[in-house]
C-alpha cells in the first residue's frame, strides 16, 4: 500500500522577478505624467501626515519612497550625504507612525527631514529614464527589508527649550546631559548631519558639532538624534551582504 502524500504546510512566497535592463529598455520612455505620478507618489501622503490626517498607509509609501531614495543616492557624487539624509527622513516617518497610531499630533520635526527627502529625491529621478527608474525601484523591493533599517532605542529626541530628551521607544523626559558628547547623525538647517550635541555653558544654549566641517551650530528647536552604534551602522546594509 503507498504511503498516503505529505501535505504541504510550508508557505508558498513567490519569487520576485527582476527584469534585465534588456527587457526594461524594450519599454516605451515615461511621459510627464507618469514622471509627475512618480513624484506625487510620496509627496501626497506626506502631506496627508504633516496635515494631521495621516494613516499608516501614507507612512508606508512615504517610508518605501526613502528607501528608493537611500538606492538612488548611489548615482550620485553626494551619496553619502544623501544617504545620511534618507536615513534620519526614516526616522522621523517611523516616528510619526507611532503618533498616528497612538493618536497623538504630528510635530514639525518629525516630517520636515522627510519633505527634503523626497523634494531631492524628485530632483534625482529627473535624471533618469525609464530603465534606470526601473532598476532603482527593483532594487528598492529586493532589498526593503535591510535599507534604513535601524533600532528604535537608538533613536532620541531632544528639545533645547526644556533641556530634555526623549528615547524614541520609552518616550519618557530624561536629562539632555545623556546625549552630550555622543555620536550620531541629525537634521539641522535643511540638512543631515553627523557629529554630536553638546552644550554652551556660556550663553546657556546647546550646539551641535558637525563631524564633517567642525562647524558648531545652534540647536534651537526639538531634533532627532541617530545614535551611532559602532558595531552596526543602519546604513551599512550593503557592504554587509556584499561580504
Amino acid at each position: 500500500m503507498p504511503k498516503p502524500k505529505k501535505k504541504r504546510t510550508k508557505t508558498y512566497k513567490p519569487r520576485q522577478i527582476m527584469l534585465p535592463p534588456m527587457v526594461l529598455g524594450c519599454l516605451p520612455e515615461m511621459t510627464d505624467k507618469e514622471r509627475a505620478d512618480l513624484d506625487l507618489a510620496g509627496l501626497l501622503p506626506l502631506d496627508c501626515i504633516k496635515r494631521g490626517e495621516g494613516t499608516m498607509r501614507n507612512c508606508q509609501d512615504v517610508l518605501l519612497a526613502l528607501k528608493s531614495g537611500f538606492v538612488t543616492a548611489e548615482r550620485f557624487d553626494d551619496e553619502w550625504r544623501i544617504k545620511l539624509l534618507m536615513q534620519i527622513a526614516y526616522c522621523g516617518i517611523t516616528v510619526a507612525a507611532n503618533y498616528i497610531e497612538a493618536k497623538k499630533p504630528i510635530q514639525p520635526w518629525m516630517t520636515d527631514p522627510a519633505e527634503d527627502a523626497l523634494k531631492l529625491l524628485c530632483d534625482m529621478e529627473a535624471h533618469f529614464g525609464r530603465v534606470e527608474l526601473c532598476l532603482n525601484h527593483q532594487k528598492t523591493i529586493h532589498h526593503r527589508e535591510r535599507i534604513c533599517r535601524f533600532d528604535m532605542m537608538a533613536l532620541n529626541i531632544a528639545d533645547p527649550s526644556s533641556r530634555t530628551l526623549k528615547n524614541a521607544v520609552r518616550m519618557e523626559d530624561e536629562p539632555i546631559s545623556g546625549l552630550f558628547g555622543m555620536s550620531g547623525i541629525t537634521y539641522l538647517h535643511n540638512s543631515a548631519l553627523t557629529g554630536y550635541l553638546y552644550p554652551d555653558e556660556e550663553r546657556g544654549r546647546l550646539l551641535w558639532l558637525d563631524g564633517k566641517t567642525g562647524a558648531n551650530i545652534p540647536v534651537e528647536r526639538p531634533i532627532m538624534i541617530l545614535k551611532e552604534d559602532r558595531n552596526e551602522k543602519p546604513y551599512d546594509w550593503k557592504q554587509k551582504e556584499a561580504a
